[in-house]
Formats: C-alpha cells, structure tokens, sequence
C-alpha cells in the first residue's frame, strides 16, 4: 500500500482483527469442553494472540503517525507485526478442532 492508500490498509487490518475477535470468541465458548492439557495448550494460544494483536496494534498506531519520508520503513514494521499477529490466530485455529469434540 502507498503512504496515500494507507488509511484502506489499517481499515482492512481493522476488519481483520474485528472477524478474529468474533472466531476467538467462539473457540473460548467450546474451550471449556477440552481436558486440562488441551485447555492449557489453548489459553497459552490464546494469550500468544491477544499479546501479538497488542503489538499489532502498537503497530498501526505508528504507522499512523508515519510520514511520506518514513512510511516504507513503518510500512514493513506493520507487515511484520501483521503476520506474527496472523500466524498466532492459525496456531490457535489448529485448536479449534480438538474443541469441538
């Protein structure tokens, strides 16, 4: 994305971050039915996700405040935090199975 295109970027990382919400909610819903070990295993996913969205979040706060003359170099930083953020959620989702028993 440009430095002019950038607001259509954090509002996609915004829906993103809002339809990951909603997922989570419902995999902690189905938690409960797991056995201690499997229940551990997720609520460490869990908090693997809730810290990587912080620090995506962090992230699209400075990209905000990017300029014309920094915004590639911020513009990778949020990528970065974008897929650390992404590959926490798939871990989790690998969960989701083994809570739907």
């Amino acid at each position: 994305a440009s430095f002019s295109s950038r607001d259509s970027l954090f509002n996609e990382i915004g829906s993103r971050i809002a339809a990951t919400d909603k997922m989570v909610a419902s995999l902690q819903g189905r938690a409960a039915s797991l056995d201690d070990i499997s229940r551990a295993n997720f609520k460490s996913g869990l908090d693997s996700v809730k810290t990587r969205e912080t620090d995506l979040k962090k992230s699209i706060d400075e990209a905000r405040k990017a300029t014309p003359a920094n915004w590639e170099h911020v513009k990778v930083m949020l990528t970065s935090s974008y897929e650390i953020y992404a590959n926490a959620v798939e871990l989790l989702n690998m969960e989701a199975p083994v809570a739907q028993k």
